[in-house]
């Protein structure tokens, strides 16, 4: 009574026309494109086209609203990694690395943290990426 064969209500809609979050609203359609551009500038540094990356990433900082919407984590990596391009194409300066790093640690600090116990506060960058910033002034 008032059940599907399936063990819904009749009022349930059908498996098949319900739609997931990242479909079923603009917001969801918007922030499902920034988890996707995040993994394509993940792969773009993996295949190291630091350039491609760069650009994704700054791509990415243009959908604030949905980066929001994804919680603070989501600016804070985003602009940990457009630091990390400028630092692995090697010709930003400190203070463009710098910049970003120190927007991504007012979000979250986590990122930047880990990167600096990892490698150094100046001058011991990972291989091949260029020289080591801090977020802070020498």
């Amino acid at each position: 009574a008032g059940g599907t064969r399936l063990g819904g209500s009749d009022t349930e809609a059908p498996r098949h026309l319900r739609l997931p979050p990242e479909v079923a609203s603009q917001r969801g359609l918007d922030c499902f494109a920034c988890e996707a551009q995040y993994n394509i500038a993940v792969c773009q540094l993996v295949a190291r086209q630091y350039a491609c990356a760069l650009s994704t990433c700054q791509h990415l900082l243009d959908c604030q609203d949905a980066l929001r919407a994804l919680g603070p984590q989501a600016v804070c990596l985003a602009w940990f990694l457009v630091g990390v391009c400028n630092l692995a194409l090697g010709e930003a300066t400190d203070v463009v690395a710098r910049e970003a790093f120190t927007q991504s640690y007012a979000h979250d600090p986590r990122y930047v943290d880990d990167f600096l116990r990892r490698h150094g506060r100046r001058h011991d960058a990972a291989v091949g990426m260029g020289h080591g910033v801090s977020p802070m002034e020498p």
